[in-house]
């Protein structure tokens, strides 16, 4: 593992950390934005922004899949039920 490169290991569910307001994770995509901007939208312009891109999109997936597995068991319980 080089010094840039995340631990991608998820111990356990994300529900704690999954918090809005308003300096949460629109901080995160806003900053993306402008370093997008500022290397003139070539995400390939800027190895450190694609990895950068790559790791809050792997930290995004991880956030929405609890709610996705939330939402596949109340529609299962419903189907469950109205049988």
């Amino acid at each position: 593992m080089s010094d840039k490169t995340l631990l991608r290991e998820v111990h356990g569910d994300w529900l704690n950390i999954r918090k809005g307001g308003t300096n949460g994770f629109f901080m995160v995509i806003l900053t993306l934005a402008w370093w997008l901007r500022a290397i003139a939208g070539v995400v390939d312009a800027d190895p450190e922004f694609a990895r950068a891109l790559e790791d809050v999109s792997w930290v995004l997936d991880h956030l929405i899949s609890p709610s996705k597995r939330a939402y596949d068991e109340v529609v299962d319980d419903r189907t469950v039920k109205k049988r």
